[in-house]
């Protein structure tokens, strides 16, 4: 019934459609009305304590450093407070995602997202996108279809309702090494037949050229030569820099996001730029191999404290499709929801 609509129903369709209001999105607001409205219960013990104060540090480190190397900017987003506004982020999502595991209910309304996905074909066929990620950032929209297929697959008869993400997701062009590891796992012999036929029919017809063309041949001038090819550089020429700053730094890290900082000390006459990148390479290179270590174990710790086990388990597969979106980028922390979402496709309910 379409009646049902739950909390979590409107969180991932708010992560699909990408709404904002004055330039905010609305997941922020759907947070906070979560945290102050309806559960009105925020946890918090030594273990979140210690997590944002050790976060901290390492934005006030990104700060300082930003304040050297930044000259001039556009915007928050490519200016020297970036590490703050994402340090905000990460508070906020976490507190919401700690008290959501505890409190909240992850079932979703199958019919309600059966007409979701029709309509959001609709509007991506007849042009009503463009100032969605399906526009400005299709790796963010295939990793959030991922995501999402996930946990369609999840829910009782979800099998079919996936179905209809997949048009969604080929056309990003991004993220495509995850869907036959999300079939062949997930799925018995004959749908994979039927998903793999569907899949290269839709390859061969609409992307070969454009992938031989577009995409192959302009990342390769961008890792021969990025700043020829694109002032941006892409997220290939990120992560040549992550690598660099991982190795200057390996044991306590440069900070987080402080890739643009390294940028512009390291090249000379470049743009800075609202990056991208492998999420893991920049985790490694903002909190060092220490730093990422312990704020592994905090998490492990807190998961224990908080007893999450009574109600999630670990979902292998849901951790292979999260360690291959990584891998890849995703926007872990620039991009809010993801977080959450990395956590719901990691942790099953314990009766799945």
């Amino acid at each position: 019934m379409l009646s049902k609509i739950r909390f979590y129903d409107i969180f991932l369709f708010l992560m699909l459609v990408d709404i904002t209001f004055m330039g905010v999105n609305s997941i922020y607001f759907l947070m906070l009305y979560y945290l102050f409205f309806i559960q009105k219960k925020i946890i918090f013990n030594k273990s979140i304590l210690l997590i944002f104060l050790i976060l901290f540090f390492y934005s006030l480190q990104s700060l300082i450093k930003n304040n050297i190397a930044y000259t001039s900017f556009d915007n928050y987003q490519t200016g020297p407070l970036r590490p703050i506004f994402i340090y905000l982020t990460i508070v906020l999502e976490l507190t919401f995602l700690v008290s959501f595991l505890r409190y909240g209910e992850r079932k979703l309304n199958l019919l309600l997202h059966i007409f979701m996905l029709i309509f959001f074909i609709m509007c991506k066929f007849f042009g009503l996108l463009d100032k969605s990620y399906f526009k400005n950032e299709s790796g963010i929209m295939a990793g959030i279809l991922v995501f999402y297929l996930v946990e369609l697959w999840r829910q009782r008869n979800g099998f079919i309702a996936s179905f209809l993400a997949l048009p969604i997701l080929i056309s990003t062009k991004s993220s495509l090494i995850v869907v036959p590891i999300l079939y062949t796992l997930r799925t018995r012999f004959v749908p994979i037949i039927i998903f793999t036929l569907f899949g290269v029919s839709l390859f061969f017809m609409f992307f070969l050229y454009e992938v031989v063309h577009s995409v192959f041949i302009s990342k390769y001038f961008l890792l021969i030569d990025p700043p020829a090819a694109d002032n941006y550089g892409g997220r290939y020429w990120a992560n040549v820099f992550y690598l660099q700053m991982l190795q200057d730094a390996w044991l306590l890290g440069m900070g987080l996001d402080s890739l643009n900082y390294y940028r512009a000390v390291s090249v000379s006459e470049v743009l800075l730029f609202d990056h991208g990148g492998s999420d893991l390479l920049k985790i490694l290179s903002s909190f060092g191999v220490l730093g990422t270590l312990v704020l592994y174990k905090l998490s492990s710790k807190l998961f224990v404290e908080l007893q999450f086990s009574r109600k999630y388990e670990l979902d292998r597969f849901g951790a292979l499709c999260l360690l291959a979106l990584l891998f890849k980028g995703i926007g872990l922390f620039s991009t809010v929801g993801i977080m959450s979402l990395s956590a719901f496709i990691l942790f099953k309910a314990v009766k799945e």
